[in-house]
């Protein structure tokens, strides 16, 4: 949860293996982008960066030094959340309610190369001084501009970040037969996700927390809007199809087909050659524990614990939000720590010498110690190493100042705040 005074859940960001993939760039993996409550004891918050490459990382003053500020809430009159990055890794795309005077969630982005201050945000979902929607959980097209969000934890919809007045682009994409997932008041699971080499397949969480994919989206168009073609989309109309993926996967862990769900698949994440998603679950557990979708394409579909030592027990510490690495080779993710409200980070490969969880290296992301979360990581796409670029993309250029702010947040990948009012108390959309 983000807010002065709230109780927040325990989960810390972590980083883990996965499979590769072609990258842009024969390099590096980027920065991580997260929010954190290490700044103003928690009052409001903010979007930070961290070098995943630093040699410092593993110990806290290490830890912080890697580490810039990237927005600060508009100087602590809202919330930053939800960090996106953009493909070329120069945006991030976020949701906050810093400018709205009935609290509503708007869509934002920000240069990676101007952190606020004295950057600005710009606001891209709603007409500034005009709100009326809560709108969460921006992700964006590999076109760079084609922005999908949750909208009022209802429909998805989508806008056009590379027009003149982005909020004049934005329309319906799809509308979820069973919403999109809301636990907690806060819909806070529900982020929609392009298939990242695949643009005319969407990802999304269902209001039972089952992963759906919907398929058969017309293609994007290259003139502005581009995402206009996407919408108004109907499931059974034109092509387009939506399919449980929860409730058609076996299970490899209980070896049986679950097609009521009475679990919750949550926080999904398309591994970057588009074959594979990970996601948090309590399936065959209390706790939430990382998971993994395989055969996604061929229908056979089989989901399997990133470590099944971690599933059915009670006292495991919940791992949840996982997002993968731009090439492919790890994941980011965040797992509940020991310490009052302590969220920390950790590096483990999955695979060969060392890669159970137990040998994961901590990476705190914070100088201080209890009630510091560090939370929703993204990671920055691949950035240029000493071999030829394949692609000229731009390059990711860290911030420049320390946010002066920081958020207590809730336990999901993408989990925004549960500070924003519940659905009775929200404006109604028109």
């Amino acid at each position: 949860m983000i807010a002065t005074g709230l109780g927040a859940l325990s989960v810390g960001a972590m980083i883990a293996v996965a499979p590769a993939v072609n990258a842009a760039y024969s390099g590096v993996n980027g920065e991580i982008a997260f929010v954190s409550t290490r700044a103003n004891d928690g009052t409001f918050g903010g979007i930070f960066q961290v070098n995943s490459q630093a040699s410092g990382l593993g110990n806290a003053s290490g830890d912080q030094s890697a580490t810039l500020g990237l927005t600060d809430g508009g100087s602590g009159n809202g919330i930053d959340s939800e960090p996106f990055f953009s493909p070329s890794g120069g945006t991030v795309f976020f949701s906050s309610n810093r400018d709205t005077p009935n609290g509503d969630w708007v869509i934002y982005d920000i240069p990676t190369s101007s952190p606020e201050p004295p950057g600005t945000p710009t606001e891209l979902s709603q007409d500034p001084g005009s709100e009326s929607y809560d709108d969460y959980a921006p992700s964006v097209a590999n076109d760079g501009r084609t922005v999908v969000f949750n909208r009022n934890d209802t429909s998805i919809g989508a806008l056009d970040a590379d027009a003149a007045n982005p909020w004049s682009t934005v329309c319906v994409v799809y509308t979820p037969a069973g919403g999109l997932s809301a636990p907690g008041n806060d819909g806070s699971d529900s982020r929609v996700l392009f298939n990242p080499v695949n643009p005319t397949e969407l990802l999304y969480v269902s209001g039972n927390d089952h992963l759906h994919l919907v398929t058969g989206l017309p293609a994007l168009a290259s003139t502005v809007p581009g995402n206009q073609p996407l919408c108004g989309a109907a499931n059974g109309v034109h092509g387009v199809t939506d399919t449980d993926l929860s409730a058609n996967a076996f299970d490899s862990y209980s070896n049986s087909q679950d097609a009521t769900g009475t679990y919750a698949d949550e926080n999904p994440d398309w591994s970057p050659d588009g074959t594979k998603i990970i996601f948090d679950s309590t399936r065959d557990g209390a706790n939430h524990t990382l998971w993994q979708m395989t055969n996604i394409a061929s229908g056979t579909l089989t989901v399997t614990p990133l470590w099944g030592s971690q599933v059915g027990g009670s006292s495991n510490e919940s791992q949840t939000e996982p997002v993968y690495s731009p090439d492919g080779t790890q994941v980011a993710f965040v797992q509940q720590q020991h310490g009052v409200n302590t969220f920390t980070g950790y590096i483990v490969p999955l695979s060969g010498s060392g890669s159970g969880l137990s040998s994961a290296k901590d990476v705190s992301l914070s100088t201080q110690g209890n009630g510091i979360i560090n939370d929703q990581p993204d990671w920055a796409p691949v950035q240029p190493g000493t071999q030829t670029p394949e692609v000229p993309l731009p390059v990711l250029l860290p911030a420049a100042a320390l946010v002066l702010g920081g958020l207590a947040l809730v336990f999901e990948r993408r989990r925004r705040p549960a500070v924003r009012p519940a659905p009775s108390e929200r404006p109604t959309a028109s």
